[in-house]
């Protein structure tokens, strides 16, 4: 896809029908918010990038457990917690 010109994109916004410009400034939000999320790798630090390494470890050496157990373990340590 060529890229869009600013001079493009200021025809097409200036000669807009003025009840479609409110559908665009909220279109041209959701955007800048869809795609503000999709780099989050790169914001990662490395710590984080070696706990995910761990973790896809784990996963592949079958250390893991359901969610059943998980809930079960936490709701365990809740109890063990409040008694003492």
């Amino acid at each position: 896809m060529a890229n869009v010109t600013s001079a493009q994109k200021n025809n097409k916004v200036t000669t807009m029908a003025e009840n479609h410009l409110q559908s665009l400034v909220h279109y041209t939000d959701f955007l800048k918010y869809k795609y503000a999320f999709m780099d989050w790798r790169d914001e990662l630090t490395a710590e984080q990038i070696k706990l995910i390494g761990k973790g896809k470890n784990d996963i592949a050496q079958g250390k893991t457990v359901s969610h059943v157990q998980a809930k079960d373990k936490i709701r365990n340590y809740i109890n063990n917690k409040q008694r003492s």
